[in-house]
């Protein structure tokens, strides 16, 4: 019988623990508050030692264990004989301090050799170390009593300070009590043995000891050089492990993070740049991985003025020969807008032979499709084609001009090098107007352009280029354009009438799979830009996008309308998970990498979402949500420069639209620019950051000298309910047991109170960010939108 929580359980075990404990002793097991079994532990091996057990001689917590000191047995998560974790926190990774609940601590834990000696036993066996040992680090040039004392008075003074039974005197030694302090190292080191390398990656907050130093004492020096390289190459292969599981299981977006992350380890590793310009090109974007390569070469020429590495010169003339060679950049392609002849208007038709046809090339990963939203900057315009192409970034250009004559219709369509402005291909299509010809038309025109731009195609992505139609209704076809026509004016009255239009295709064809995907998708918007509640749009959403899912199970649009619904209700990994399955099949699909970009910061995934949002750009250069979300991206990875250049181009694009000015200010205030931030902030609406810029402006006139002006903006904000702006508002005027008093109350976390929460306002918060009741807040905001408490994601 498997006891209950409640049924008491009794362990007994004897073992010698000579090796673990420094001398011989007989442990007895006792009462663990249960009395039903008995649990038989033999003497462990020192030199084979189980994560579990290396953790628990560390007092360190892994994700999926907990564990005792009381002989050292594994006890399962959330049993009632766990500790409740140490009292004080070592961190040695990116610096050295030590942290309690309240933050990080002064006075004799902050003295250079305290943090020295804390560090030196947080390294050692066991946490153990002989006092001889420690002076020698400490004191190398003091006589052997000198030091000894030096060691005592520090050692006192620690205790006094954390507590008599921090450091245990062990013999002729000292050991570090894991059970009252617990360090990043130690937690480091059992993650990567455990081969948790995502958690691993985590806790690496930068080199072991980082601007730390000693004076006099060239072997502590030593040492810590010594363990920083070694924690550095368990980094370096903890990242290895992830880049590499990523590419196992092709997810190319999450492969380029990692080998991203572990490129800026050691740029100038050639194989790990080969790795991560490989990884780019899986992942569609191989002007990004010329751009490294090129980077690469220059950067090591100047700095050791030597030949760099032929393999990389190679792959780089490689991929520069596919970007440059005959014809120009010619796997870079855009489609503009089709012209309607004989029509004022563009026509539906032309506007859905155009949009099928995008979608149908941007299945190709060979290739890289510049979005509709980019393209129809030009529709009607006198631009010069290279113009055009450099603004967008292409090599290869498409032009098509459609009309209808009763019931036929005609399509003349020609394929233009950017550079030379001259013709690639050209040909006439003249059909009767039936939908199976106007989608034959598409899959011979998609395959003809594939084919002489030289783009290899796999048979899985042939096969859907040339699908067959995917309605045999034209009316059904006219409407399912129509709607799409409507919701991308992103108003309500444009997502009405799209809801309108995509129930009447679906009322002429039910088994139309894209006609479902654009009502879920415009009832979804609705919800997201504040039009309309969840009770009115999910349930028809879910449904809709479950149906096209099932007509269509590799329709790209479906899955990234389905992760778009997951981002609405907080559900951060499905949405993830959808988005990159979307990317998988549509390697081109703007929305799903700029969506994905949103999501993964709101997961506090910067670098992540950083390299979403440049492909996204890549592929929709001109849309202002797509820049204005780059300059997001630009923020949380802590370049506020070309965040504020990003803001501003957004702005351009699109003067109304108010999210580039909100980035806009918090690119000048994370340049130290609280004037100008507060220019833009004062009277801005940002529907989607609720009540973000109000907070804003009352953070700076907290840390300004306008006290008065910052409590009257906390009570507007305390009027507005606004719970998380109340709690921030507190902690900016220093008074954190009322801040965290109102952070707990926080039951939804939006979208701003969740970036915030991750990335912004550090520097007028001061420590307190460093309190462990911050770190608990973050936790709850982790686990609303999807995550573990660590930040990973679940099995």
């Amino acid at each position: 019988m498997t006891p209950s929580r409640e049924d008491p359980i009794r362990v007994d075990f004897r073992f010698q623990a000579s090796s673990w404990l420094g001398r011989s002793r007989t442990l007895r097991g006792g009462m663990l508050g249960h009395d039903v079994a008995k649990l038989d532990v033999p003497p462990p091996n020192p030199g084979a030692l189980s994560p579990p057990h290396r953790a628990l001689r560390a007092g360190i917590d892994l994700p999926w264990m907990k564990s005792t000191r009381r002989g050292h047995v594994p006890i399962a998560l959330g049993h009632p004989a766990v500790e409740r974790g140490a009292m004080f926190e070592l961190k040695l990774l990116g610096g050295a301090t030590v942290h309690d609940k309240a933050g990080t601590l002064s006075g004799p834990a902050s003295h250079r050799h305290s943090l020295a000696l804390l560090s030196l036993l947080s390294c050692a066996p066991d946490l153990t170390l002989s006092r001889g040992k420690l002076t020698g680090f400490l004191w190398p040039g003091s006589a052997e009593r000198v030091a000894r004392n030096r060691l005592n008075t520090g050692v006192h003074r620690l205790r006094k300070a954390l507590g008599g039974d921090v450091l245990l005197s062990v013999g002729g030694g000292l050991r570090l009590n894991a059970r009252r302090i617990r360090s990043d190292v130690g937690q480091f080191r059992v993650a990567l043995e455990a081969g948790e390398s995502e958690a691993a990656v985590a806790l690496y907050a930068g080199p072991f000891l980082d601007g730390f130093w000693l004076r006099d004492s060239p072997e502590f020096e030593q040492w810590a050089e010594r363990e920083r390289d070694r924690l550095r190459r368990g980094y370096r292969e903890a990242l290895e492990a992830l880049a590499m599981g990523a590419e196992e299981r092709k997810e190319a977006m999450l492969a380029v993070r990692w080998w991203r992350e572990r490129a800026r380890e050691d740029p100038h590793d050639a194989r790990v740049t080969i790795r991560l310009m490989n990884a780019l090109a899986a992942a569609g974007n191989r002007a990004e991985a010329l751009r490294v390569g090129q980077e690469h070469l220059e950067a090591f020429e100047a700095e050791f003025e030597a030949e760099p590495s032929a393999r990389v010169r190679a792959l780089t003339r490689e991929f520069q020969g596919e970007a440059s060679g005959p014809g120009g950049d010619r796997l870079s392609i855009a489609v503009l807008p089709f012209e309607s002849l004989g029509v004022d208007q563009p026509s539906t038709l032309a506007e859905g032979l155009h949009h099928d046809l995008l979608t149908r090339l941007s299945s190709v990963t060979a290739l890289s499709v510049t979005s509709r939203t980019s393209v129809l900057r030009y529709r009607g315009t006198s631009v010069p084609l290279p113009e055009i192409a450099g603004a967008l970034g292409v090599g290869t250009i498409v032009e098509g001009a459609v009309q209808q004559v009763g019931d036929r219709v005609r399509l003349n369509i020609q394929v233009i090098d950017a550079r030379s402005d001259g013709h690639r291909w050209a040909d006439t299509f003249d059909r009767e107007l039936t939908t199976e010809n106007l989608f034959e038309i598409q899959s011979e025109l998609a395959e003809t352009i594939a084919q002489r731009l030289r783009a290899e195609l796999t048979p899985h992505e042939r096969a859907r280029m040339t699908r067959g139609a995917p309605t045999g209704s034209l009316e059904a076809y006219r409407h399912q354009q129509e709607g799409r026509l409507r919701l991308d004016k992103r108003t309500d009255d444009g997502m009405r009438r799209a809801v309108r239009h995509f129930r009447r295709a679906i009322a002429e064809d039910p088994d139309y799979a894209l006609a479902w995907v654009g009502l879920a998708d415009a009832l979804t918007l609705r919800y997201e830009y504040g039009y309309a509640g969840a009770d009115e749009t999910f349930p028809e959403a879910t449904s809709a996008v479950e149906r096209a899912l099932a007509l269509d199970p590799e329709l790209a649009a479906a899955h990234a309308s389905r992760a778009l619904m997951h981002e609405a209700r907080h559900e951060g990994p499905p949405a993830i998970h959808g988005y990159a399955r979307a990317v998988e099949l549509e390697p081109s699909h703007a929305d799903a990498h700029n969506w994905m970009s949103w999501t993964y910061q709101l997961l506090g995934r910067g670098e992540a979402a950083l390299e979403c949002s440049l492909r996204a750009v890549q592929l929709n250069p001109l849309a202002p949500e797509v820049v204005g979300n780059l300059a997001a991206t630009r923020l949380v990875t802590g370049d506020p420069e070309t965040a504020l250049r990003e803001a501003r181009r957004a702005h351009r694009l699109q003067p109304d639209e108010t999210s580039a000015a909100f980035y806009e200010a918090h690119a000048q205030l994370a340049l130290g620019e609280p004037d100008e931030a507060r220019k833009l902030l004062e009277g801005l609406l940002v529907p989607w950051a609720g009540s973000g810029p109000l907070l804003a402006l009352a953070m700076i006139h907290a840390t300004s000298d306008s006290k008065p002006e910052a409590r009257s903006l906390f009570g507007r904000l305390a009027e507005a309910g606004d719970t998380f702006g109340v709690g921030m508002v507190h902690a900016t005027l220093g008074e954190r047991e009322r801040a965290f008093a109102a952070l707990e109350r926080v039951e939804r976390w939006a979208y701003w109170p969740t970036l915030a929460m991750h990335f912004h306002y550090r520097d007028m918060l001061g420590d307190f960010c460093e309190d462990a009741r911050f770190r608990a807040v973050l936790e709850r905001v982790r686990r609303h939108w999807g995550l573990n408490p660590d930040g990973s994601f679940p099995a």
